[in-house]
């Protein structure tokens, strides 16, 4: 029987969020990054683990105080993409890879052909033929980096919710409604277009946040796929 003494810790810290699960166990949790802190559930959870593994990128703006937060625990950090990946991927240099891409393709490799959309703070789109090898893919501006965009100018772009072939009526819902009217064409266009790239009827992949709301403005339907960069740190 596992013993919560023993278990391995799963962490992703994105851009925004820290998600979490235990080894053997479905249930993903998450926080701000900025809540990391001694007192916090993850802090404790980490400390009661034997072991944490945990995907960041380099560079990541939090990276080092949450470092300095952690020293104290048995941390397996995940940061860029192995020269003997699993998988082949498209890119030249594996190291230039996102590490966050890599391990969400690790988790639904089986699924290949696949098209996979992760809609973050920047949305990657990548296509894999068969498991074991990736064709490339694209990298757009996610909503959030589009309105920071705006807000430069002064506009005022709180969140809404994605109003897609609908015409904005002010200019948050313009930006809104526009910005999820060109996303949903584009993945509405790349689900029933996609023998250019090399694929025949792939498996639709939608994970992030926004994917539960973005695919109810889609057809054909995508699976919703969540914590799958959890589960490609457990592979």
């Amino acid at each position: 029987m596992t013993t919560e003494k023993s278990t391995c810790l799963y962490i992703d810290i994105g851009n925004t969020y820290i998600k979490w699960k235990k080894q053997h166990c479905v249930e993903i949790n998450k926080c701000l990054v900025t809540d990391l802190a001694t007192n916090s559930t993850l802090y404790q959870q980490i400390a009661l683990s034997a072991k944490s593994i945990i995907s960041c990128t380099p560079h990541h703006p939090h990276l080092h105080p949450i470092k300095n937060t952690l020293k104290d625990f048995p941390i397996e950090w995940i940061n860029q993409v192995p020269d003997n990946a699993t998988i082949q991927l498209a890119y030249q240099q594996n190291a230039s890879f996102g590490i966050d891409r890599y391990l969400s393709l690790l988790a639904v490799r089986d699924d290949a052909p696949l098209i996979m959309v992760d809609l973050g703070t920047a949305i990657t789109i990548d296509m894999m033929n068969n498991p074991n090898n990736h064709l490339g893919g694209w990298i757009l501006p996610g909503l959030t980096m589009v309105k920071q965009q705006f807000q430069q100018y002064g506009l005022n772009t709180e969140k809404l919710h994605p109003t897609p072939q609908q015409l904005g009526d002010s200019t948050t819902t313009a930006i809104n409604n526009g910005y999820y009217t060109m996303l949903t064409t584009f993945l509405n266009n790349l689900a029933v277009n996609n023998t250019h790239w090399g694929i025949n009827n792939p498996t639709l992949i939608l994970t992030g946040g926004d994917a539960p709301q973005i695919n109810q403005h889609l057809a054909p339907k995508w699976q919703v796929k969540e914590g799958l960069v959890l589960i490609g740190l457990s592979c």
